[in-house]
């Protein structure tokens, strides 16, 4: 009973903060975050999850304890990497593409995306294929909007709505 009391305040303190506040999770069914990555004079746009941060040990990534710490380098730095990493990522699945579908909707407004494919509660309501929720994660990212897929029906939600 004591375990299940101490659970529920973690998660009321927990919800109480803002999303940016918040340490950032490296559990499996962590957040989506957006970055963009060069690997042999190229460079590639990803949407790993926070979990996976692991991965860029070299470039002080993985220290960072709080997601406004993490964050900022995500969104404005290009993050080198090795070709084993760069391979690990491309099996992972997460690299970005443009995506038509989803250009047309946006059209430089991210409220546009959010209006159109979210429902009020903030959870996607439309068919994407992979690479347009990719995509979609992506560009929300980059205007604060943080998504992540409910573990029992796999549908991507706003976390900071």
């Amino acid at each position: 009973m004591l375990g299940i009391n101490l659970l529920f305040v973690m998660c009321v303190h927990k919800t109480s903060e803002r999303y940016e506040d918040m340490f950032v999770d490296s559990t499996w069914q962590s957040p989506f975050v957006a970055m963009n990555i060069e690997c042999k004079d190229s460079v590639y746009s990803i949407v790993p999850r926070e979990g996976d941060m692991y991965l860029f040990l070299n470039d002080g990534v993985a220290n960072k304890k709080y997601r406004y710490e993490l964050f900022p380098i995500l969104l404005e730095q290009t993050l080198g990497i090795d070709s084993i990493t760069f391979c690990s990522l491309k099996e992972m699945d997460c690299m970005v593409t443009p995506q038509p579908y989803i250009d047309s909707i946006y059209k430089g407004k991210v409220e546009n995306l959010i209006s159109l494919l979210f429902n009020e509660k903030g959870v996607l309501s439309v068919g994407l294929s992979y690479p347009e929720e990719k995509y979609l994660i992506y560009l929300l990212f980059h205007h604060g909007v943080y998504l992540n897929t409910d573990c029992e029906t796999g549908v991507l939600y706003i976390l900071n709505k």
